[in-house]
């Protein structure tokens, strides 16, 4: 009760700096694949039915590395805090090392058995064949999805939030978006 109540400016701006870019980040990212989804909409309900399980299933495997990238934000930023680049780059390398670790697992649990799991999605198989194609799609995505995740936490643990931005902006926006849609609409893949 007795701290400070007036408004520190500098840490304000520090706040902004490191926190608008990170939320950025997150907003270029939701909008990715929200937008994705509408198109693929334009596509009929069965290629809509199998891009959400594909999607759930990566959703829930996903949250694994982006554990491992928070916990690589504290490591790092603990690190870095500390003046030791050397426990950074180690703490930085084992999240990388365990992200990709358990992705690969993830990968190899959906190419192994990408019918059985499209199975709990729905009996239909029309369906289920369109989900078990999405998941083998989905068994090589996730790869540099969790990776992306564990990285940006990492970042984000030595101050560095604007370039998990720009290469999201970039990645998402500028090269997989385009080409995606390209493909799809004009190509017909």
């Amino acid at each position: 009760w007795r701290a400070s109540r007036r408004l520190e400016l500098v840490r304000i701006r520090e706040l902004l700096r490191l926190g608008l870019p990170a939320a950025l980040q997150l907003l270029v990212e939701i909008m990715a694949f929200t937008v994705t989804a509408i198109l693929i909409g334009r596509l009929g309900a069965l290629a809509l039915a199998g891009h959400q399980i594909a999607l759930n299933v990566a959703s829930f495997t996903y949250m694994v590395p982006l554990g491992i990238g928070s916990a690589a934000a504290v490591r790092v930023g603990h690190a870095y805090g500390a003046r030791d680049s050397a426990g950074a780059t180690r703490a930085g390398w084992m999240a990388i090392f365990f992200g990709q670790a358990f992705m690969f697992c993830a990968a190899l649990v959906l190419i192994l058995f990408p019918k059985y799991i499209a199975r709990i999605y729905s009996p239909q198989p029309e369906v289920i064949s369109m989900g078990a194609k999405l998941l083998m799609v989905a068994a090589v995505f996730q790869l540099f999805d969790g990776m992306q995740a564990v990285v940006t936490g990492a970042l984000r643990g030595a101050g560095n939030t604007r370039t998990p931005m720009m290469a999201h902006l970039l990645g998402y926006w500028m090269i997989g978006m385009p080409l995606g849609a390209f493909f799809c609409f004009k190509l017909g893949w």
